[in-house]
């Protein structure tokens, strides 16, 4: 019997784009805490020229443009456009707002995250998001790029994964600006929604008909077996990792921005939900995990994308992707889990865009720049992107709006 391929199409207009962040691509970012992080030995890599994309911004929205991308999602540095307390540097804003210009002149939609992980050094030395003083510093930086930028983006940010920041920079101490405690990860968690929630209202004050959401990273929880404990503390990690976000801010949500990676097995020994589980118990139990050990479960994502149906927002993947250095796992990757959202989307969720993570391989925090989650390979000598297989396969599928199995 022969095998008829079967093809998906995706809504029209539907956004394929790819993301990046600021720190992990621009390079020589000085005034931030984690460069400071950095110089200290905290990481096994510093960032240093990271992706050099400072000085080759316009080569990279070339890059995306050569794989069809009608969108993309990056972030802008507050510690290059207040590097110090109150000062502000008209070159940096400027330097976004060409970047914004020249992706609308090759017909490509901007998703601007306004802050990804990366404080200024002066503001985390007064106590980060965790000081509740501090929070007017950030809305008056939201503030300024308001008024600054000499052209907005089609959809905003305000912060990326406050789960994740919580977690591995106030929780666990591995992410600048480096603290321990269950406390002070609560503290910031909570006053992220407070800053959110503020700068949703700025940016709305300005723009009446602006896109904003906040976007944080989904944690799949799933149980080994039927065992009524770990069935029970697979719904109450969902619960507490997942929904805060969504109790407390939906009504301060233009649409639903989501990062998705990663599914988390509990078991006995494994109660905690965290990224990342034993990559052999994984494969013996389910399928395959990425390079990181990461568990891949496309699965996941439809499941939770039902789970949001009832909010009836449109829903943005604002990061999905896989660290794959021998580009062997990527394809599937990607059909799988755009199989899964077109799936939701038959089933009514409004899913209207999907961002690929990342564009190319950059420095990805306190892992350096082993994790290879680039469309594009990147020469860390000389800052040549190189496509991989996977990148042709994505820019058709751009193309086409279509995915065929």
């Amino acid at each position: 019997m022969t095998k008829i391929d079967q093809k998906l199409e995706f809504p029209k207009g539907f956004l394929w784009g790819t993301a990046t962040a600021a720190h992990q691509i621009e390079g020589n970012n000085i005034n931030s805490d984690w460069w400071e992080w950095e110089q200290q030995g905290k990481v096994k890599e510093k960032s240093g020229n990271a992706c050099d994309s400072w000085n080759r911004w316009k080569e990279d929205v070339d890059l995306a443009k050569s794989i069809n991308n009608n969108a993309c999602r990056f972030s802008i540095e507050w510690s290059r456009i207040e590097p110090e307390e109150g000062k502000f540097n008209a070159d940096a804003i400027k330097h976004y707002s060409d970047q914004i210009k020249y992706f609308h002149k090759l017909g490509i939609k901007v998703v601007l995250t306004l802050w990804h992980f990366v404080s200024p050094n002066w503001f985390s030395h007064k106590g980060n998001f965790y000081n509740y003083r501090n929070l007017k510093y950030y809305y008056r930086y939201v503030q300024f790029v308001l008024d600054n930028l000499e052209e907005y983006p089609d959809y905003w940010i305000t912060l990326n994964e406050p789960n994740s920041f919580a977690s591995y920079a106030l929780l666990r101490g591995e992410w600048a600006p480096g603290k321990k405690g269950i406390f002070l990860a609560t503290v910031a968690y909570i006053g992220i929604f407070i800053a959110h929630a503020k700068a949703y209202d700025l940016i709305h004050q300005k723009i009446m008909d602006a896109k904003v959401s906040l976007c944080p990273q989904i944690i799949f929880c799933k149980s080994v077996s039927n065992n009524w404990f770990l069935k029970f503390w697979e719904k109450m990690s969902d619960f507490l990792v997942n929904w805060p976000v969504y109790l407390l801010l939906i009504k301060k949500m233009d649409y639903i921005a989501i990062n998705y990676y990663v599914l988390h097995l509990i078991n006995f020994r494994n109660l905690i939900p965290k990224i990342g589980a034993p990559e052999h118990t994984f494969q013996m139990m389910m399928g395959e995990a990425t390079d990181l050990g990461w568990p891949i479960y496309p699965q996941g994502l439809y499941e939770f994308l039902l789970k949001i149906k009832k909010f009836n927002l449109p829903v943005l993947i604002t990061e999905n992707g896989i660290a794959d250095a021998t580009d062997s796992k990527r394809e599937k990757y990607i059909s799988d889990h755009l199989e899964n959202i077109h799936e939701a989307i038959k089933e009514g969720v409004k899913v209207e865009g999907y961002f690929h993570w990342s564009l190319y391989d950059n420095f990805e925090w306190s892992m350096g720049y082993m994790p290879k989650f680039g469309l594009f390979e990147t020469d860390f000598t000389t800052y040549e992107r190189k496509p991989r297989k996977s990148a042709a396969f994505y820019a058709k599928i751009c193309k086409d709006n279509c995915l065929s199995i």
